[in-house]
């Protein structure tokens, strides 16, 4: 089979595949007339952030607002990928979440391609090739089975969490695979990165204004895009800089020159983002919130797995190999990468982005050093028990693929449940529209429900009280004033000053929480209802 012949049925498959959950959400959508909201299990609540930027470059900004809190504010963050996107949605009048959805499958392409190619530096034979780039889009850890074990044990609602499961089950950007379900944005930062690396690698020992210019504006998009990323690169680059210049005995003088062009691109985004984070606070709050911190090691180990024990074995075979600078930039990248997991930073977790694929080509090497070891000693021995040599090598496919085959099958269970947060009936898509016809853009809404303060900003361009658990400034103690307002009838005049320090302006209900609340709006004077249908009713705050 023909290279071309290969790559495309191999990535079509598995792209579609992928896809398929999306695809029968879709079609719910189209026959039962419930709303399909994007929310997926992969980084879910992500999705209607994204999605809030599209809906309102699609409504004619062009620089956007954090709608998921209720400060005042002005629109400051500039977003292009969804700034494209959503003007795309608006020239072809399409919706926001099909051209997601497009957009991530036509990247899915090319990034696949990119690296398809990328391993044609470190694997020369056609076979060993086309089995690492199938490694590569589908290995993943272990993670399944300590979420399995949760489930088990019948405790998932308070021991599902980022401390108690492989990182394969919540770092979407840890793995190739996951990476392809999540997000265009995820799928354009590696392509990015990748690109970047490429580049540097080809200009190590030259001086070219060409790519100098290119890796300027790489690094430019890539900051403005994906800021955490810098870290990644400049990590990277430099680290693999100054080893090579070690191992050459001399400087590396166009690679410092390199880094510092992209250095001056870096600091462009520095400044952009400095400037918008101080001068507003709803941004400046999230950025406060945004804390992800690497769990135990222990769970980036579940999260690969095999990938891991593998990669042990292929690192012997890259330091053999490391006169080659591309395999020395292999090794300093997975090294740095892993290092940087733990850098004293507040978004650790964001530093696993593109680490999957230095350690799948290192783990591809460790493999087939392995094969051939194996070979060796049964062939010594004589062994040709194939029924034992097959089961082998399914139990090992299967604790391979194992995590990512569960997340597709959930995504799908997910999907049947016809349930918040993942689609929105009739009732409920009515009383949004509603508010998107007769509302002002600078009106703010209060759910009982922070899973429906998430939802909101991904549909109309509306600010919530309390949403996304990152970007809703001071969100913990946003979700105690939501308790004391719901969870009693009492502290009128305390409530009414309360609705307009915060800005809100309407109040949703839905009719079957409203009899098991303590709070009773009917009775109050300065809640007056506006809209009404069998599920829900919408107040309007009396100034």
């Amino acid at each position: 089979m023909s290279d071309k012949k290969f790559f495309w049925l191999s990535t079509s498959l598995i792209i579609l595949f992928i896809s398929l959950p999306f695809l029968l959400a879709g079609f719910i959508q189209l026959i039962t007339g419930y709303y399909y909201t994007g929310v997926n299990f992969s980084a879910g609540g992500d999705k209607t952030v994204y999605l809030s930027y599209m809906e309102q470059a699609r409504q004619g900004q062009w620089l956007f607002k954090n709608l998921f809190t209720s400060e005042a504010q002005q629109a400051l963050l500039f977003s292009p990928l969804w700034l494209v996107l959503g003007k795309l949605s608006w020239l072809f009048n399409l919706s926001n979440i099909l051209i997601f959805h497009l957009s991530r499958v036509a990247l899915a392409f090319l990034f696949l391609s990119l690296i398809y190619r990328f391993l044609k530096n470190y694997f020369f034979d056609v076979i060993r090739q086309r089995l690492v780039f199938v490694f590569t889009m589908l290995a993943s850890g272990l993670g399944v089975w300590s979420f399995l074990s949760i489930i088990l044990k019948g405790t998932i609602e308070t021991n599902i969490n980022n401390e108690t499961i492989g990182t394969d089950m919540w770092i979407s950007e840890a793995n190739t695979f996951t990476t392809l379900i999540h997000s265009p944005l995820f799928i354009l930062s590696q392509i990015l990165i990748l690109i970047i690396f490429i580049v540097f690698l080809k200009n190590l020992n030259q001086y070219s204004v060409k790519k100098v210019l290119t890796l300027f504006f790489l690094t430019l998009i890539l900051g403005i895009l994906h800021p955490y990323d810098l870290v990644i690169i400049f990590g990277v680059l430099t680290g693999f800089t100054g080893v090579y210049s070690i191992r050459q005995r001399k400087i590396c003088w166009s690679s410092l020159f390199n880094l510092f062009i992209m250095a001056s691109a870096a600091f462009i985004n520095f400044v952009y983002f400095y400037f918008i984070f101080n001068q507003q606070f709803a941004l400046k709050g999230w950025l406060g919130q945004n804390v992800i911190h690497s769990p135990a090691f222990y769970y980036y180990l579940l999260g690969y797995g095999l990938i891991f024990l593998f990669f042990l074995l292929g690192l012997p075979q890259v330091l053999k190999k490391s006169k080659n600078y591309y395999f020395l930039f292999l090794f300093c990248w997975a090294f740095i990468q892993l290092s940087l997991l733990y850098f004293p930073l507040q978004f650790q977790t964001k530093m696993s982005n593109g680490l999957h694929l230095p350690l799948t080509i290192i783990a591809g090497l460790g493999f087939f050093w392995l094969w051939q070891k194996a070979r060796e000693y049964f062939t010594s021995k004589r062994f040709k028990n194939i029924l034992f040599k097959n089961l082998i090598l399914q139990i090992f496919i299967i604790l391979l693929i194992s995590s990512n085959i569960f997340i597709v099958f959930f995504e799908f269970s997910n999907v049947f449940s016809l349930s918040r947060p993942f689609f929105l009936n009739d009732k409920e898509m009515t009383a949004i529209n509603w508010l998107k016809d007769n509302t002002a853009d600078e009106a703010v809404v209060l759910f009982s429900s922070k899973e429906m303060g998430n939802l909101l900003p991904s549909i109309i361009t509306r600010q919530v009280y309390l949403g996304h658990g990152h970007q809703t400034v001071n969100w913990f103690i946003k979700l105690e004033y939501i308790k004391w307002f719901y969870d009693n009838n009492l502290d009128d005049q305390e409530k009414i000053q309360w609705l307009k320090d915060s800005r809100i302006t309407h109040v949703f209900f839905y009719k079957n929480e409203i009899n098991r609340l303590d709070l009773r709006p009917a009775e109050k004077k300065y809640l007056e209802k506006v809209y009404e249908n069998l599920e829900v009713s919408i107040y309007l705050v009396k100034s």
